[in-house]
């Protein structure tokens, strides 16, 4: 007994200590510092970046085998050459031990590293302890292309290779990254349906908070075959308009679904002070997230958690600033109910509630379509590029905006130039899930 009020007591005094000395108290604060891309757009985030802006789609038309529903997708396909884009950290012949989203997730943590300056040429810098150094990369679905071929193989009477095994597990998009890069840290291969890139980020900002120096997060998907698109199309949530400008139309009138899509977006997340220390570049700083679950319903949103979420994640942030422009990075996918229950929500949080003037919403869907596990963390690297370029990513396709957004500014067609000090990045998922991650303006 005596232990235990000791304890209790040393730990009162703790607290009071802290409360009475803030200066000697140094939160951790987690930064971002390099970001990579594999998108419909292009492969990187410069490509993928400009194209968004410029008001270009990368959903293209598709005609694939036993698809006949659904004539567009935001396929990345060929365009991808392994043989490039992981030259020095993949040899061609280990190629068949490492599946596709692996592999986007491998090139974008790739790209990502190397504006943070983590690599030394192939490897880790000495300077980097590789053992705080850790990796959190999600994926909605996984492999769909290589479960597919796996799958004809074994109906030909063709037996398994010992490396199918690695094509099939999903946690190797996660770990792929973290054996060719050499990082020890904390690893993860989070899932949250369609807020998976986000959930990740989420699970990368708590392991600095706790031990880590560094966290390489984002999601990666690889689905454009026909298991996926025919079970998505089953489900009355695609698209089944044939023209790529027309497919995929966030908040729009006329939306009719999602518009299916792959790749992967990555960040790398690092503690302020570490990233200084070596003289990174900040990008922005992550200053919150909210993380909740609607409890209500395997595929439509209710909005409760929704609203949840954002709350959690500016509280988190300790509330929105009065003054400076809020930019939300919307969910938008496009569908009917999606869209109907978001925008609402968007209202009553920052405008009704936070009763804030400067307030700009955009979904980048239209031109991405629809990254299923990469697409809550292609939001987040698209909310960073807008506080980083000062320029709003346009909604492209919305010709009469639905009821519900009457009177919010939907940045419709055309990129505009304004500052944001905050972004706001929505995510949510099939199954109730809610994420939403919040960034802001570097201070240095």
């Amino acid at each position: 007994m005596f232990v235990i009020i000791a304890f209790s007591n040393i730990h009162l005094m703790i607290e009071a200590i802290s409360a009475d000395n803030k200066e000697m108290v140094s939160p951790r604060r987690i930064v971002v510092t390099g970001m990579g891309m594999i998108s419909p757009l292009g492969l990187d985030v410069k490509t993928s970046w400009q194209r968004l802006i410029a008001g270009e789609t990368g959903i293209v038309p598709i005609d694939l085998p036993f698809v006949k529903n659904i004539k567009v997708a935001g396929e990345i396909g060929k365009k991808f050459d392994p043989n490039i884009l992981l030259e020095g950290f993949v040899l061609p012949k280990d190629l068949r031990r490492i599946s596709t989203p692996a592999r986007f997730a491998l090139a974008a943590a790739i790209e990502a590293c190397r504006e943070a300056r983590l690599l030394d040429g192939k490897k880790l810098k000495d300077e980097i302890d590789p053992n705080k150094a850790g990796v959190g990369i999600g994926t909605g679905i996984g492999g769909g292309y290589n479960i597919s071929e796996i799958s004809e193989r074994i109906k030909r009477g063709e037996e398994c290779s010992p490396f199918d095994i690695l094509n099939l597990l999903p946690d190797r998009i996660a770990s792929v990254v973290a054996i060719k890069l050499g990082l020890k840290g904390p690893l993860a291969m989070p899932a949250a349906a369609c807020a998976t890139g986000n959930l990740a980020i989420t699970f990368g900002y708590d392991m600095i908070k706790r031990k880590a120096d560094i966290m390489i997060v984002g999601g990666a998907e690889a689905t454009i075959e026909h298991v996926g698109l025919n079970t998505f199309d089953g489900a009355k949530a695609l698209s089944r308009e044939t023209d790529p400008r027309k497919a995929s139309r966030p908040f729009d009138k006329n939306r009719t679904g999602f518009v299916m899509s792959e790749g992967a977006s990555v960040m790398v997340l690092e503690e302020r002070e570490h990233a200084l220390r070596r003289g990174a570049k900040i990008l922005a700083e992550m200053v919150g997230y909210g993380n909740t679950s609607d409890a209500f319903h395997d595929t439509a949103p209710n909005g409760e958690g929704a609203e949840r979420a954002m709350e959690e994640a500016i509280e988190q942030m300790g509330g929105l600033p009065e003054s400076g422009l809020t930019y939300v990075h919307a969910h938008g996918t496009g569908t009917p109910m999606n869209d109907k229950t978001e925008i609402p929500v968007i209202k009553r949080v920052v405008y009704d509630r936070h009763k804030l003037k400067e307030v700009a919403v955009s979904s980048t869907k239209g031109a991405t379509g629809h990254m299923i596990g990469a697409a809550g963390s292609t939001g987040a690297v698209f909310s960073v590029k807008a506080i980083v370029e000062g320029v709003l990513p346009p909604t492209i396709n919305l010709e009469e905006p639905m009821d519900e957004a009457v009177g919010m500014d939907l940045v419709p067609n055309v990129a505009r130039k304004a500052q944001p000090v905050i972004a706001i990045n929505n995510s949510f998922g099939f199954g109730g899930f809610n994420i939403v991650t919040i960034f802001k303006k570097s201070e240095g």
